[in-house]
C-alpha cells in the first residue's frame, strides 16, 4: 500500500472525520460533482458578466471622447465670444462707447 493512503488512514484526523462524519464514499463523491458543477456555472457567469461590463466600459469610454470634444469646442466659442477686441467692438457700435482721453482719467488713491 502506499506511504501516503497508509499515514492518512491512520492519522488521528482521518479517524475523527470518519467518525464525525458517516458519510458513504458514493454522498461524497456526489457532494463534490455538485460544487464542482455549481463552482462551473459560477464561472460561465462571472465570464458572462465581466464580458458584458467591458462592453458598456467601451462604450462609455467613446461617450466620455465625444463629450470631451465637445468641451474643448466649447472652450474654444466662449474665448471667440469673450475676446477683448469683440466686446470692445459691440460696446462701440450699439451703446456707442468710447475709450475715454488721457484728460478724462482720473486716478484715486487710498489712503
Amino acid at each position: 500500500m502506499n506511504v501516503a493512503v497508509r499515514t492518512l488512514q491512520t492519522s488521528p484526523l482521518s479517524r475523527a472525520i470518519s467518525w464525525q462524519l458517516p458519510f458513504s464514499e458514493n454522498v461524497i463523491a456526489i457532494v463534490l460533482l455538485v460544487a464542482v458543477l455549481v463552482s462551473a456555472l459560477g464561472l460561465i457567469y462571472v465570464k458572462d458578466s465581466n464580458r458584458r461590463l467591458m462592453g458598456q466600459l467601451q462604450t462609455m469610454q467613446m461617450a466620455r471622447e465625444q463629450l470631451h470634444i465637445s468641451w474643448s469646442q466649447l472652450l474654444l466659442e466662449e474665448g471667440a465670444w469673450t475676446a477683448q477686441t469683440r466686446i470692445q467692438q459691440i460696446a462701440t457700435r450699439q451703446f456707442g462707447m468710447v475709450m475715454p482721453g488721457d484728460k478724462s482719467i482720473v486716478v484715486v488713491n487710498n489712503l
